[in-house]
């Protein structure tokens, strides 16, 4: 961990270079209320001559704080075992699913519920859109359009699908919005029909707490049925 300075992490990356330890991955996070950065590297050290604990007793001087590291088990993989816990947001903890674990849980879900999954998903999610939207409009001091423009960046932040606004009457309570490459549909192409219940529950929620009204999202293109992406149309609930 590192205290916020640029001269400091440029000290890092001459460390690694003098010692011909290349940098696979270099990752820092912000610690707001110790003013600090932790400092995440993944290095290859195959052509380095210089031992761990010898490099580690170098950037402890250099840094003036403490450096931790772990050598991998196996060749070719190693994991991150510092980084907890996560924040995707500023101090909103996060988790991460792997994109196949994902899948196999939603695969799993309709194969124990049937159809019945879909509306679990999707109030499931409901609230968790709720939420988000208040605390982002908290964070952010934005209103309109230009908040909905900057929660929509959420959606792609935490690797569900990139989303893309086409349209925003907020008169009329109507928005449309089109997504790609959806984390929940790659998932379920071959149901072929629309299969976005998780992901529309969350922006029917993030849209309820943004226009103060329920609102609800209709998938009208879906990958899952052949589609090249995922289209919902958001008005007021009836």
């Amino acid at each position: 961990i590192i205290r916020n300075s640029s001269e400091k992490i440029k000290n890092i990356m001459d460390t690694f270079s003098q010692y011909n330890a290349p940098i696979l991955s270099f990752s820092m996070q912000l610690i707001q209320a110790q003013n600090l950065i932790q400092a995440l590297l993944f290095i290859d050290i195959t052509d380095s001559k210089v031992m761990l604990e010898k490099l580690k007793q170098d950037l402890e001087r250099t840094l003036q704080t403490k450096v931790y590291y772990k050598c991998s088990p196996t060749l070719g993989f190693m994991m991150d075992e510092f980084s907890f816990p996560l924040y995707v947001l500023p101090e909103q903890r996060s988790i991460i699913l792997l994109e196949q674990d994902f899948s196999e849980m939603l695969k799993g879900f309709y194969k124990k519920f049937g159809t019945v999954a879909s509306t679990f998903l999707y109030y499931l999610s409901y609230s968790g859109g709720k939420n988000m939207a208040q605390f982002l409009s908290k964070k952010l001091g934005l209103n309109g359009k230009e908040l909905l423009v900057e929660m929509l960046k959420f959606y792609q932040t935490c690797g569900w699908g990139k989303i893309e606004l086409i349209r925003y009457n907020p008169s009329r309570y109507k928005v449309v919005l089109r997504l790609y490459d959806s984390a929940e549909c790659r998932a379920l192409k071959e149901v072929v029909k629309p299969a976005s219940h998780f992901i529309r529950g969350h922006i029917s929620g993030l849209l309820s707490e943004l226009f103060s009204t329920k609102m609800v999202a209709l998938e009208r293109k879906c990958v899952a049925k052949g589609d090249s992406y995922c289209e919902f149309q958001v008005e007021r609930k009836r």
